[in-house]
C-alpha cells in the first residue's frame, strides 16, 4: 500500500517472474533503471529484473497531489525453469 507519493519501495529484484497489477494513483515503477508510469488497472508481467517504486513529488516539491495506491502481485516461475 502506497498511502502517497512520500512512500517507495527500495529497488530490488526476485528469483521469479512477476505479474503486477496495479490500483489507484498513478505511480512510476521502474525496471533496470527504466521509469514506467503505471496507472490505475495496468497489468505488467516481467522477469528477475531489478524493480523499485521511488518517491514521487510534485511540481511544488511536496508529496501530497498522489494519492493511495496499491497492487496485486503474483510471482511464477515460467514453464520448464521450476526448481526439480
Amino acid at each position: 500500500w502506497y498511502p502517497d507519493g512520500s512512500s517507495h519501495a527500495i529497488p530490488h529484484r526476485h528469483e521469479c517472474w512477476t505479474a503486477l497489477m496495479s490500483f489507484g494513483s498513478p505511480r512510476i515503477l521502474t525496471i533496470d533503471g527504466h521509469p514506467l508510469l503505471l496507472r490505475d488497472g495496468d497489468l505488467i508481467l516481467f522477469g528477475t529484473q531489478r524493480h523499485g517504486v521511488p518517491k514521487m513529488r510534485d511540481p511544488a516539491g511536496t508529496f501530497d497531489e498522489y494519492g493511495g495506491r496499491i497492487s496485486a502481485v503474483f510471482f511464477f516461475m515460467p514453464h520448464g525453469q521450476q526448481a526439480q
